[in-house]
């Protein structure tokens, strides 16, 4: 472990190549900072233990313990620490997860340019100068027109409140607030995404798809207002690796089909296919009402062909346990991604557990790229060889063997519920969701 001290922010720069750490550290002279430079993730935990870290600049390959764990852990950790990722070409895949993630605020790519990567770490620890400085405002308090009740979640781009709009005449309606961080701002590639979500949703109307009801900037925040949906994500419901009825699981998977069927095929202003996939079906991102509907939620990293703001090439974006193989080698995507996405989760709602995740995060690339898994009817013996084959055909390695289309999976899954006149409806959906949620409360207590 070498120290060297100018002044100010500690800058921590992890990596086992010697000429590496040398070479930041040369980079990153006359800006004013204190460095620590370590080999490993396991003395930098230390440095962790007995100092505050303004910025972590780690490499992803490291020995015993990698960069995307150390990632993780000081995310949890040590929240308000900004991080930098150094990566390899070939592992931009990578670095852009860590990214959707949020355990990553940049990454950079062997090699840059010194005034590029300055630049980037002067970003980075402006945005931790920040980080208590926000003038963002607190629990109701005023924020425009709306007023804001309590904060739902914040993930690494923006925080979720519950809020209340007021109008004329007494009228009031509870929304929820999605706003971006205030740091965020100033990075154009967030702003630019946090943008695109909100003309996408605007192009989106249905039933199964979170809708956006506003839309604008209030002392240089943007915000979007959107339904508030009174009941959980489905992560929520997956707690403890419990599967859901076989049944109820097939139809919230039908209700998923009917939104994506809708996306995929919306159009622009001017008539013309967008073209859009969401990329990020995951069980966060599927809201459940309390009247047993199912709404996809979180377009911030959809991806459509005729795109308002400039996108990146060769990067992966959506959560990694539920990304297509195409996703993986940030390949072009279409439809399809989606479709082997929710086949993921499917899988997830009637065995309790996904069907690629391995005990570290190199080994569930693995997994998801040679395309194995065990079988879902011998993980789950109430899964019968139909409900099975849907499964396997949406989880297909090769994408031309998957459903063409969520109509074509939605009519196989509304095919198998209906055998014997057993199809399930939303009332059904709704009684199982009070009692499961009585029963995690019951859990919560103990």
């Amino acid at each position: 472990m070498v120290l060297e001290q100018e002044q100010n922010s500690l800058v921590l720069v992890v990596d086992d190549d010697e000429n590496m750490r040398t070479t930041v550290k040369r980079m990153l002279r006359g800006l004013g900072l204190e460095f620590v430079l370590c080999e490993g993730p396991e003395q930098a935990l230390e440095v962790f233990e007995e100092r505050e870290v303004a910025l972590l600049i780690t490499d992803f390959m490291m020995p015993l313990m990698d960069g995307i764990e150390l990632l993780a852990l000081v995310r949890q950790t040590w929240p308000g620490t900004r991080t930098i990722m150094m990566t390899g070409t070939q592992d931009m895949r990578v670095a852009a997860d860590a990214v959707n993630r949020r355990l990553v605020d940049y990454f950079v790519t062997k090699p840059w340019q010194d005034e590029q990567f300055r630049h980037l770490v002067s970003q980075a620890l402006d945005a931790y100068g920040k980080r208590e400085k926000s003038t963002s405002p607190g629990e109701g308090q005023r924020f425009g027109r709306y007023q804001l009740i309590e904060r739902i979640a914040t993930g690494g781009m923006a925080e979720l409140w519950r809020a209340r709009m007021r109008g004329s005449d007494g009228f009031e309606r509870e929304v929820a607030i999605k706003k971006m961080l205030s740091h965020m701002a100033g990075d154009s590639n967030f702003t630019a995404m946090f943008l695109d979500e909100a003309h996408i949703l605007a192009r989106l109307n249905h039933g199964n798809i979170v809708s956006v009801l506003d839309f604008g900037r209030i002392e240089d925040e943007f915000f979007m207002a959107l339904d508030l949906v009174d009941g959980p994500d489905l992560r929520t419901l997956l707690k403890d690796e419990q599967p859901l009825p076989t049944q109820l699981a097939c139809y919230v998977a039908w209700q998923c089909c009917q939104a994506l069927a809708h996306a995929h095929q919306a159009k622009d202003a001017e008539g013309l296919p967008l073209n859009l996939v969401h990329r990020d079906i995951a069980p966060q991102n599927l809201l459940l009402t309390m009247d047993g509907q199912v709404r996809i939620a979180d377009f911030g990293i959809a991806r459509v062909e005729r795109k308002l703001s400039r996108t990146e090439t060769g990067i992966a974006k959506g959560t990694l346990d539920y990304m297509s193989p195409e996703q993986l080698a940030a390949e072009a995507v279409d439809a399809r991604a989606d479709i082997y996405s929710l086949g993921v989760v499917l899988y997830e709602m009637l065995c309790g557990r996904r069907p690629f995740t391995g005990h570290t995060f190199t080994e569930t690339l693995g997994r998801i790229t040679a395309g194995k898994y065990k079988p879902i009817h011998r993980v789950n013996d109430k899964v019968d060889r139909g409900l099975s084959a849907i499964v396997t055909q949406a989880l297909r390695k090769q994408r031309d063997r998957r459903y063409p289309d969520a109509a074509s999976m939605a009519a196989d899954l509304d095919a198998h519920m209906s055998l014997g006149g057993r199809r399930p409806e939303a009332s059904q959906l709704a009684e199982w969701l009070a009692g499961r949620l009585a029963e995690l409360a019951k859990k919560e207590e103990s």
